[in-house]
């Protein structure tokens, strides 16, 4: 045999041997790797989300699974680095134009929550009254009071006891499901008939100052229209003079947010991660129409989530991202805010903007968080003392999901940085609201510790 033939026969059994380790050892060394990469991106996922307990009590369990992730309480840092991660590599931009417009609004919140506190027109909505046949705080009736209920953020419990408060009072209430006269269609529309003393529903910030507006202008179609005497004093009061070319000047009605108080309002905010699944378990699992199959939040994983957030609506046509956004926007296209990305560049300036109208707009709100409900109570005490004194926040709830509190709420690995992803604006809004529910907070304990 030649030593051309024999070599020829090496390298063919060369070949063999090589083609068996591949068969039989590939794939013992690709579920290596992949246990490995598993390990890696818990222990990296871990280090952003192991601390993401929204401070309501929101959980997923290691014990019992390891596919699931412990969720210790949540700094704002964390926040922030959770955010950031999940956001910045589709539109770091944006995000970070965002946060330098969050991080001005938050070093002007205690002063935005000192000028509210000290408002005439806030205080305008409380009289104190030395008569004993009604209590010592009680509400006016020179500007409406509103209540912008977030959902899945103790609404119901509060329009309750506001629903309460305004008969006891004698006012005027539009509070759908709990005021007797009006239907109950959870996101109606209020009537244009009068302006009345207190509004409490799911309503949008801009569609309550338009049809105010337009009451008190007298547009209305009903022909017998009962007006708000505040507002209608307000109406017309700010002025802007213009100087004009020959020597000439022009002095016009001027429209501006901040110089036009309408109405007193209040909200209540929600960590964004647990007010997103406990939505999503309420509104689009349990109160789902029979045709409808969706998974509660536990069964949805990290893409699972990326691919129906955005698109899924409740049966009142509703999404559960961003609703802060959703509340106080000036728009009010359901597709727009359920989808919000900076991931357009010409979109970026229009979020900017509308983030800087949002903000001043929650500014002008008492802003209450049930997860502190302690502080909660004390901030309700001091701003609106009309509301239900025997009210606690701590005790009183209403409208519980069946799905959200039964049991251990978990989430699968990656799936509250797919939240917060999709709710970043919300997020940031959120910590905005932080900012005023502290400065609103300390005017509270300053105010009692001086009685």
């Amino acid at each position: 045999m030649s030593k051309k033939d024999n070599g020829g026969r090496k390298r063919a059994l060369a070949c063999r041997v090589f083609f068996v380790v591949i068969f039989f050892f590939m794939p013992v060394v690709a579920c290596w790797t992949s246990f490995l990469v598993h390990n890696y991106l818990v222990s990296s996922s871990s280090s952003i989300l192991g601390t993401l307990k929204g401070e309501d009590g929101f959980f997923v369990s290691l014990e019992s699974n390891n596919d699931f992730h412990v969720m210790t309480p949540m700094s704002k840092d964390q926040r922030n680095n959770a955010v950031t991660t999940a956001a910045t590599s589709t539109h770091a931009d944006g995000l970070l134009a965002l946060q330098r417009v969050l991080s001005s609004w938050i070093e002007r919140a205690p002063d935005l929550v000192s000028r509210m506190s000290s408002s005439s027109s806030f205080h305008s909505f409380m009289i104190r009254t030395d008569e004993s046949s009604i209590p010592a705080n009680r509400a006016a009736t020179t500007m409406p009071f509103i209540f912008f209920h977030i959902r899945k953020a103790a609404g119901s419990t509060l329009r309750n006891a506001i629903n309460q408060s305004s008969f006891e009072n004698n006012l005027t209430a539009w509070i759908p499901c709990y005021t007797p006269g009006h239907d109950c269609v959870p996101f109606s529309l209020p009537p244009t008939d009068q302006v009345y003393n207190v509004y409490a529903s799911h309503v949008n910030y801009m569609h309550m100052v338009q049809m105010l507006e337009e009451i008190n202008s007298g547009s209305s179609s009903s022909g017998s229209v009962e007006k708000s005497p505040g507002l209608v004093q307000q109406k017309y009061s700010h002025t802007l003079n213009i100087s004009l070319e020959h020597g000439k000047y022009a002095t016009i009605h001027h429209l501006n947010d901040s110089s036009i108080p309408r109405f007193n309002c209040m909200t209540s905010l929600r960590p964004t991660i647990s007010r997103v699944v406990s939505c999503w378990n309420f509104r689009m699992v349990e109160e789902k129409l029979s045709n409808w199959s969706i998974p509660p939040s536990d069964e949805l994983t990290a893409k699972d989530w990326d691919k129906l957030l955005p698109v899924t609506y409740d049966r009142y046509s509703n999404g559960c991202n961003n609703e802060i956004v959703r509340i106080f926007t000036s728009r009010v296209g359901e597709t727009y805010i359920n989808s919000i990305s900076t991931t357009k560049q010409e979109r970026q300036r229009v979020l900017e903007q509308e983030f800087e109208e949002i903000a001043f707009r929650l500014s002008q709100c008492v802003v209450i968080m049930n997860h502190r409900c302690e502080e909660s109570n004390l901030i309700l005490s001091h701003y609106l003392p009309w509301i239900n004194q025997t009210l606690d926040l701590c005790h009183h709830k209403e409208n519980i999901g069946n799905v959200s509190e039964s049991g251990g709420r978990v989430l699968q690995p990656g799936a509250a940085e797919v939240i917060l992803s999709q709710n970043y604006l919300d997020e940031m809004l959120f910590q905005f609201g932080e900012a005023l529910f502290e400065a609103q907070l300390q005017f509270a304990k300053n105010a009692s510790s001086n009685v």
